[in-house]
């Protein structure tokens, strides 16, 4: 029920909520899948949505799981979190072996993937071995 609340805030803010969909913005697709922990969903809610393989598209997915699935569908770049970067030690152990795109930038083939540490915390308000971010893009077309 929060979910919804914070939803009809940006809303009314006029903040656009991309939630299993996609929007164009100057021949770029940006497209949002909600947050879901079960396992391969990615896949399948991707097949949902009609958007154009054929032209960049940056996906945005709380989980960096599932990577494949993006290049499968030619989605050019992932953005993801939710490992705050382990957060603080010895769970950032934990978080790596269940996370193995744990923090930074990964490439396969012409797709890209960046994991933020983000700049929050999850549970204790802490974090000892690593750091918060806030990450800036430049997307620069051929």
């Amino acid at each position: 029920m929060e979910w919804v609340k914070v939803r009809d805030a940006l809303n009314f803010a006029g903040i656009e909520v991309i939630n299993h969909d996609f929007v164009v913005f100057n021949d770029l697709q940006i497209i949002g899948i909600g947050y879901y922990m079960q396992r391969k969903m990615l896949g399948p809610l991707l097949s949902q949505l009609d958007f154009n393989r054929d032209i960049p598209s940056i996906l945005m997915h709380h989980l960096p799981s599932e990577w494949e699935y993006t290049w499968e569908n030619d989605i050019s770049l992932q953005l993801s979190g939710h490992t705050h970067h382990g957060q603080f030690y010895p769970i950032n152990l934990l978080v790596r072996l269940i996370f193995p795109y744990f923090k930074g930038h990964y490439k396969h083939g012409e797709n890209y993937l960046y994991v933020s540490a983000g700049t929050g915390t999850w549970g204790p308000p802490l974090r000892w071995g690593s750091r918060n971010e806030v990450t800036v893009i430049d997307l620069i077309s051929d």
